[in-house]
């Protein structure tokens, strides 16, 4: 896998690669994280988190520069009126 560290300080920890996903929390500045994926922009990046989560970061708040498999997104949150 790759390796990644977050550079802005509470980054948006996501369930999914954009900002109409939840926020499942907020990642510290020099958090580690570990590459899976990325979507189909290369903007969001699919990552695991050292407790083993599982979700999306923006890659311009982090130091990864390489490129990553091409993740499929999940389904995007349901918005109830």
């Amino acid at each position: 896998g790759f390796e990644a560290r977050v550079t802005g300080n509470r980054l948006n920890f996501r369930s999914g690669p954009g900002t109409g996903y939840p926020i499942l929390r907020n990642l510290p500045a020099g958090l580690l994280l570990l590459v899976r994926g990325q979507d189909s922009s290369a903007y969001w990046l699919f990552v695991e988190l050292p407790d083993s989560a599982l979700g999306w970061v923006a890659r311009p708040y982090t130091t990864f520069t390489g490129t990553a498999p091409v993740m499929p997104a999940p389904p995007p949150p349901v918005v109830t009126p």
